[in-house]
């Protein structure tokens, strides 16, 4: 009795981990297209609202209610955009589970963030949003290719500890 309840258990335990492994990919995907609309939020609040940088980041993190926005806006008028940017990111990049590779394309936007005048902050923002589309594409992709293994493995790996241990 105990040794059904205790497969059961270990699949069940196993089956859990693939599935969590995929809330953590979409979790990522969600992340990408908040990052997305708030970068679409900003270029407007920039161009059509003529909102100084700092503030417009500011606002953009309130009304999203995204902490690497929000510090960022506080952090850029203390130490300079792009130290401002990156330090933002690093500390809200693990609430995303983002890859590296959407860390940097992200970052882009850093780079010249209160360094250049309107139209080529728009364009970095232009930019910005191009590398986020090429980032969701491969994390899309990504998550379509992995899905079923993730589960299936989970589930198959579950049961091959079932026949190792009875």
């Amino acid at each position: 009795m105990f040794k059904i309840f205790g497969s059961a258990f270990i699949i069940a335990c196993c089956t859990y981990l693939g599935v969590n492994k995929i809330k953590e990919m979409n979790k990522r995907i969600d992340g990408l297209y908040e990052f997305r609309a708030m970068l679409i939020q900003l270029r407007v609040e920039i161009e059509m609202k003529n909102t100084p940088l700092p503030y417009a980041i500011k606002n953009i993190g309130e009304r999203f209610n995204n902490k690497c926005f929000k510090s960022c806006g506080e952090m850029i008028l203390k130490i300079g955009g792009q130290a401002a940017f990156e330090k933002s990111l690093r500390e809200s990049a693990n609430q995303y589970s983002f890859s590296e590779n959407e860390i940097s394309a992200i970052g882009v936007l850093g780079q010249g963030l209160g360094r250049c005048d309107l139209i080529n902050q728009l364009r970095q923002i232009d930019y910005c949003i191009s590398r986020i589309d090429i980032a969701l594409e491969e994390a899309k992709s990504e998550l379509s290719k992995k899905n079923s293994i993730y589960v299936s493995g989970s589930v198959m790996f579950g049961a091959l500890i079932v026949l190792i241990l009875l």
